[in-house]
């Protein structure tokens, strides 16, 4: 029976945390139980890791791992995938997004608000912990561990974070964006908010690179 989710935006690095916690002991899925084309209730896991997970995450009873990530990095990400320019292109994924997620056209813009939306319906769950990718350390995946439920060496810990290489899942040349580049108005405002709520800079000090 599924005891947890790690949901997030796409890009966020759902792939890399299913892969730590799984060799620490911690049986995680990436796309498992969540896929792009259907939900597979039938799988005997205790978690599944996937950015498909948050529409159903008001009717979900387990832990909700809300796992975020830098906004510019993620949105850059999204924009090089294209999976707002194209979705049908995509194949499953993006006839996913397209029947939860409303595309106007404005990639960028899209990207965008998609940060805001996504991450505040992950908000929604009834037993939730937020965290930040960036944070990920010791600590913290053992305060995850912990949430979870499993007894867990600490040398697993620790051996897991030095296994998994933090690039599992870079696949594209992602675009590199400043908070310049952002169109003003309502939709930056927004991003504005929910990344200072989160704890990320908004102010260009130094050009950030998307990866």
């Amino acid at each position: 029976m599924l005891k947890f989710i790690v949901a997030g935006t796409g890009r966020c690095g759902t792939a890399y945390i299913a892969q730590v916690l799984t060799h620490l002991g911690v049986p995680c899925g990436h796309e498992w139980v969540y896929a792009p084309e259907k939900c597979y209730t039938d799988i005997d896991i205790l978690g599944d890791s996937s950015a498909q997970a948050v529409p159903f995450i008001p009717q979900f009873d387990g832990l909700v791992l809300h796992q975020t990530r830098d906004p510019l990095k993620v949105i850059g990400s999204l924009v090089s995938f294209k999976l707002f320019d194209n979705p049908q292109f995509h194949g499953p994924a993006g006839e996913f997004i397209a029947r939860h997620f409303h595309m106007t056209g404005n990639v960028l813009e899209d990207s965008m608000r998609y940060y805001v939306e996504w991450n505040e319906r992950c908000e929604a769950a009834r037993n939730y912990f937020r965290y930040r990718i960036e944070d990920l350390d010791f600590q913290l995946l053992r305060s995850i561990v912990d949430r979870i439920g499993v007894d867990v060496d600490d040398r697993r810990i620790v051996a897991a974070l030095d296994r998994v290489p933090k690039n599992v899942n870079t696949r594209y040349s992602a675009k590199a964006l400043s908070w310049r580049d952002l169109p003003k108005g309502r939709i930056k405002n927004d991003l504005i908010n929910i990344s200072k709520r989160y704890g990320y800079a908004t102010e260009d000090s130094a050009q950030i690179h998307a990866a």
